[in-house]
């Protein structure tokens, strides 16, 4: 597979309140990336969402969420509505409850961010568990669908969405990686881009969506497009698409 590299931003080490890392316009001088000015960033915090969020991705557009793996986004009502028994239940069966509450606030939060995107009431959001933990998504009451994928690494969740084909992967180092000891350096992470870049090809590869119709046609089975999101600390996360992408509305990034 060949894959066309879209924007590479490189976090920065600068912090907000609440270790949100911004976008920066340099990059190293890695072989694996270069920085396309072309893509128009716009950074929102989580609670735009419901407004900023509440529409369809257009094409050549990508909807991206960041939150840790708590509920302090989400409130108590909005967790009943966005769970449905059998996650709950699920979300019990995991070995340890620090993973089953991950895995139940990303699930309620795609509902929620979803219900904007979508028009809908959360509980008529149905989610499909398919092969290698992905999910397909759609309005139950309609029909309408949407790209998603979910990338989790430590407290972090990732959750994309777009009107093409699309995959997320985070990755964190290895004890491993060659010159992982030197954290202010951007090239000894490399090695860690490279995995999350591969993981979220191969779940692009795999993405079950089917849009409008002829809506993809124009483009090459083979002709994909990566996208470095900006992450905390020494964790990278790449989107695969698709479609190249010209404007990212990216919520949780910004207090």
């Amino acid at each position: 597979m060949t894959v066309s590299r879209a924007s590479i931003l490189r976090p920065t080490t600068a912090t907000t309140q609440d270790n949100d890392v911004q976008p920066s316009r340099s990059a190293s001088e890695s072989p694996f990336e270069h920085v396309d000015s072309t893509v128009e960033w716009n950074l929102h915090a989580f609670s735009r969402s419901s407004s900023k969020g509440a529409r369809l991705p257009d094409q050549h557009e990508l909807f991206v969420w960041r939150l840790r793996g708590e509920w302090r986004l989400i409130s108590a009502t909005d967790k009943d509505r966005c769970l449905t028994s059998a996650e709950r239940k699920r979300m019990r069966s995991y070995p340890t409850s620090a993973i089953g509450r991950r895995f139940a606030v990303a699930r309620a939060t795609v509902r929620f961010v979803l219900s904007h995107v979508l028009a809908c009431a959360p509980e008529d959001i149905a989610i499909a568990d398919l092969a290698d933990d992905r999910i397909a998504v759609v309005n139950s009451r309609n029909g309408r669908s949407l790209a998603v994928d979910i990338g989790q690494s430590g407290i972090w969740i990732v959750i994309a969405a777009s009107a093409g084909k699309l995959g997320v992967g985070l990755a964190s180092p290895m004890a491993g990686d060659a010159r992982s000891q030197s954290a202010n350096d951007a090239q000894p992470w490399d090695e860690v881009f490279v995995r999350a870049c591969q993981t979220s090809q191969q779940r692009a590869q795999r993405c079950e969506f089917v849009g409008e119709p002829d809506a993809t046609s124009a483009v090459p089975r083979r002709d994909w497009h990566s996208l470095e999101l900006p992450m905390p600390g020494a964790i990278r996360a790449s989107v695969t698409t698709q479609q190249r992408i010209r404007v990212v509305q990216a919520f949780g990034w910004q207090s």
